[in-house]
């Protein structure tokens, strides 16, 4: 199956589904080496790098089933536990709070540790971090003014009352601005149980690690534009995604550019984007590989550099 012969495709449309499991790409004429489900498969990605071009198939492939459904069933929209995941995933701690026993001196302590501007306090201690009720809530802001007097304090005599809860299934775009304006808030799960707490650093921390894949996606996909057009290579009206890579792979205007590794190398990595890219894009994958994406970034950036020395 040559390049020339690939049709031209919108990565951001979607396929109708075919009645029956074929790539969408080469119609799985026998030929196709990414359909796992022919009976004549057999993986060998670099002929014509059709790796690259069948990824189509491959992304409607992988599609999960039961988590379209889930989506189906519970909305796309993303969660607060979303963010509690995150913070589980990233080893960040789950749950900050403290015992409304202890001294004003024990939470100034437990503040400047953390790095936080708020706790909420608990009555007593728990085994497995859960509490059935919050006590009160305290930070800098109730002890700052008078703090060199009321160390030996106990917490519970300056604590105000709790009033920042949610549950972990609202919605996050819903809770974005309120979320943002609070110090913290004491997240509750689906048994009305408190188990985790959430802050704007939180949050921040949060969305930027998940734009961190778009903002590698963009700056490839940029990066093969300025690359093409400082080269003078001859791009449609309204060029894709598809279309960058298909001029960028071509072996003859390939073998002119400044890189000393083999073109089936940055091929394979610049398929597995794609892959991840249109996954991305559908809301399919909760985890992309951005090891792969920066570690794609840093090879054409360095492409570029030494195209534009020229």
């Amino acid at each position: 199956m040559l390049s020339e012969d690939i049709p031209e495709l919108n990565f951001d449309e979607e396929y109708e589904t075919p009645d029956f499991d074929v790539c969408v790409i080469c119609n799985d004429d026998g030929e196709c080496l990414d359909n796992k489900n022919h009976p004549n498969y057999k993986f060998d990605p670099w002929d014509d790098l059709t790796y690259l071009l069948c990824w189509g198939y491959i992304r409607r492939r992988d599609a999960n089933k039961k988590e379209l459904e889930t989506i189906n069933k519970e909305g796309a929209n993303l969660k607060i536990r979303d963010v509690i995941d995150y913070k589980v995933n990233n080893d960040k701690t789950l749950f900050h709070y403290i015992n409304g026993d202890k001294s004003i001196a024990e939470l100034v302590a437990y503040l400047t540790k953390h790095k936080i501007q708020a706790c909420p306090v608990v009555k007593n201690n728990s085994v497995d971090g859960i509490f059935d009720d919050i006590d009160g809530e305290i930070g800098w802001e109730e002890i700052s003014r008078n703090i060199a007097n009321i160390l030996n304090d106990s917490i519970r005599d300056h604590m105000k009352v709790p009033n920042h809860s949610l549950f972990d299934s609202e919605s996050l775009l819903k809770r974005n601005q309120v979320i943002g304006k609070k110090r913290i808030f004491y997240i509750k799960n689906k048994n009305k149980k408190y188990y985790a707490t959430l802050t704007p650093e939180d949050l921040l921390s949060y969305y930027s690690e998940i734009i961190k894949p778009f903002s590698y996606l963009r700056e490839i996909e940029m990066i093969l534009k300025a690359i093409l057009i400082k080269c003078d290579v001859e791009l449609p009206e309204k060029p894709t995604i598809y279309d960058y890579n298909k001029a960028f792979l071509n072996k003859d205007f390939f073998s002119k550019l400044p890189y000393n590794q083999p073109r089936k190398q940055l091929a394979k990595k610049l398929g597995e984007t794609n892959e991840i890219r249109n996954a991305f894009f559908h809301h399919r994958v909760k985890e992309i590989d951005t090891v792969l994406l920066k570690d794609t970034w840093k090879e054409l950036k360095a492409i570029l550099n030494e195209v534009y020395k020229k």
